[in-house]
């Protein structure tokens, strides 16, 4: 069983209890064990996104750069007759998932809460 399973069964089975560093030792590697409780334990916002998004490219040390790619894309998609509308939110959360800073569900996570965020479009 992965780690992090080992570690939301152990937090599960403590119903609210205070879970300390020592009870989760015998489950793994102590770096492995802080990585992953470490990833466990970032929730993803669903306010104040966009600096959530800016904090943590700058913890990161992460930047937007525009590529080819990107030029691309934004062609290909007003060609397809829709609506091209980056700001710097989604453009750091580009770069931040380019640098690997970011999962693909994480990234979406982020973006799903910016867009509904900025829209002010409560979840269903």
């Amino acid at each position: 069983m992965k780690i992090d399973c080992r570690i939301l069964s152990s937090i599960k089975r403590r119903s609210g209890a205070v879970v300390l560093r020592r009870d989760l030792a015998n489950l793994g590697r102590p770096p492995q064990v802080s990585e992953s409780f470490k990833t466990l334990s970032q929730r993803i916002p669903t306010e104040g996104v966009s600096q959530f998004v800016a904090n943590l490219a700058r913890e990161s040390r992460v930047t937007y750069t525009r590529s080819d790619v990107d030029e691309w894309a934004e062609d290909v998609t007003r060609l397809a007759g829709d609506e091209v509308q980056s700001d710097a939110t989604g453009d750091l959360l580009v770069a931040l998932k380019r640098a690997r800073k970011l999962t693909d569900r994480e990234m979406a996570a982020l973006l799903i809460n910016h867009l509904r965020e900025k829209h002010r479009v409560r979840s269903v």
